[in-house]
């Protein structure tokens, strides 16, 4: 029984890979961005895939991520045999877009998908990661007035309830 060869596909990656790219030059040593379900890792610089990402999955019940396949500085996707489509159209939506993908899991895990630590201003919440990593990640950092309005409204009817 022959093994399947990996499946390649060319895709716009070029958002994460940018975004890998600043995060090196602002001094990150082991950029990773970790959706929990994905982790996306560069290579290490002296190996033979050096400047590819590699994409893994979920950690099993032995802390083991499963190898998902990599991305070459191209934006070509190499994909191990076996990944669905439903596992390929996420790695191009979070590849594609890494804003919107940092947002969602900001807003759903309440922690940061570059540093991993906890989100703990509303700011961050609502921006899916701190200040540090948007300006070493080239993200944008934005506190809209809408969101300082309900802010404030919120925390004017948490102030109206505990009188």
């Amino acid at each position: 029984q022959r093994e399947q060869k990996a499946t390649q596909t060319q895709i716009d990656m070029t958002d994460l890979l940018d975004r890998f790219a600043l995060a090196l030059k602002a001094g990150i040593k082991r950029p990773k961005v970790n959706t929990g379900d994905l982790l996306f890792s560069l290579a290490p610089a002296n190996g033979r895939n050096a400047g590819h990402v590699y994409v893994k999955g979920e950690k099993d019940w032995d802390g083991e991520r499963p190898y998902f396949g990599k991305i070459t500085p191209e934006g070509k996707l190499y994909l191990s045999a076996g990944v669905s489509d439903e596992v390929r159209d996420r790695i191009l939506a979070i590849g594609s877009d890494v804003v919107k993908s940092a947002k969602a899991h900001g807003a759903q895990h309440n922690n940061c998908c570059f540093c991993s630590r906890d989100l703990t201003t509303d700011e961050s919440v609502s921006n899916g990661y701190g200040p540090i990593c948007a300006d070493k990640w080239g993200l944008p950092w934005t506190v809209t007035e809408e969101f300082k309005k309900a802010k404030a409204a919120l925390k004017q009817a948490n102030e109206e309830v505990a009188s």
